[in-house]
């Protein structure tokens, strides 16, 4: 068995030797009875331990495949994102019941006329009174963006039950004649796989930070939602670390905004 400890493994062993011990027992045999049962509840108390513990060290997984496509014509860059496999929970919703936010920026440096909440065709600006589009009664994506210290911060929302295997869910790219770096990971993160994808910018000075100079873009999942947190350059690795944690759950986007 994977990921067991040290304790597990001599515990599953203590009881292999028990059952190797045990003779075999005549029909009319009624004394070795209660030391039979005494090793059988052992094995089931042995059983429960290793079952609770496989559940403990359980991460979702997050099985991000990408598609690179260079366009001939001017030389441009995409980067597709999809799923390998279905990452949805078996009781999924399919709308957005729980808003999770980094509760650690301020509302005061919410960029509103990015800060969307609706569905993947129609969308409202929530916080723009002039948007002339209602906002929608069953929505599936919410998307926030924060200003910084004149550094941008996106996070987003969506549920992963219209997420089709194999095609993109999101796309980066950049225009041709630059010269940036895509390059992108996995690592852990508590229970969570996160994958993420690095635009490095320093070959262009009037945008990179000399001490930050990389776009990153982190994914993950937990088989109700897909989040999406994006930090430009500027924003420090472990700040970065700490809007990750930070996220906390809401019951409305309102429950946010006027905390």
């Amino acid at each position: 068995m994977d990921n067991m400890t040290r304790f597990q493994d001599v515990l599953l062993s203590s009881v292999c030797e028990e059952y190797r011990e045990i003779p075999e027992i005549e029909k009319s045999s009624t004394k070795k009875r209660p030391r039979m049962l005494r090793r059988v509840l052992l094995t089931a108390a042995v059983i429960a331990i290793l079952c609770i513990s496989v559940l403990a060290v359980y991460r979702f997984s997050n099985p991000i495949e990408v598609n690179k496509s260079i366009y001939s014509f001017d030389g441009s860059e995409n980067y597709e994102l999809s799923f390998s496999v279905d990452v949805a929970a078996d009781n999924a919703p399919d709308k957005l019941e729980t808003y999770y936010i980094p509760s650690i920026l301020p509302v005061t440096d919410l960029y509103t006329p990015y800060c969307t909440l609706g569905n993947l065709n129609e969308s409202s600006y929530f916080l723009d009174s002039d948007d002339a589009v209602p906002l929608q009664n069953d929505p599936t994506v919410v998307h926030y963006q924060w200003n910084v210290n004149d550094c941008q911060i996106v996070f987003s929302q969506q549920i992963v039950t219209n997420i089709e295997v194999g095609k993109p869910f999101a796309t980066h790219g950049y225009n041709g004649g630059t010269k940036f770096v895509t390059t992108w990971e996995t690592f852990e993160l508590g229970e969570y796989e996160i994958f993420c994808l690095k635009i490095d910018l320093s070959a262009y000075e009037e945008l990179a930070d000399e001490a930050y100079p990389s776009n990153r873009t982190w994914y993950w999942t937990d088989g109700n939602y897909l989040y999406r947190l994006s930090c430009g350059t500027g924003i420090s690795d472990s700040y970065m670390m700490e809007i990750f944690e930070s996220v906390t759950s809401y019951e409305s986007v309102d429950d946010y905004l006027f905390k």
